[in-house]
């Protein structure tokens, strides 16, 4: 299998995420302000999809702690919004040419 050099993580630098594992109040959101793998054994990492238990994000969480969380952990934050008194979730999408 071939992957794009500059092929998307599942959890990449600038992704809005928060840590479900915590306890409820301290379920803040934040942004990824950095990745690396947890142990250097890829010779090419960036031509690869990097699996959920082999990186780490820098974390920075609105209440201005920054923490190194593993990528197993966090969830993307989406956002709700209520249609005929429905929640429905939607995930933002980039626009298509």
């Amino acid at each position: 299998m071939y992957y794009d050099i500059n092929m998307r993580q599942k959890f990449d630098v600038g992704d809005l995420v928060y840590c479900p594992r915590l306890k409820e109040d301290d379920q803040i959101p934040g942004l990824v302000v950095n990745k690396r793998l947890i142990n250097n054994h890829m010779i090419n990492p960036d031509e690869w999809v990097w699996h959920l238990d082999e990186y780490h994000c820098r974390v920075r969480f609105v209440n201005g702690d920054d923490r190194w969380v593993r990528a197993k952990w966090l969830e993307h934050v989406e956002k709700e919004k209520e249609e005929n008194g429905r929640s429905i979730r939607t995930t933002p999408r980039t626009p298509t040419n």
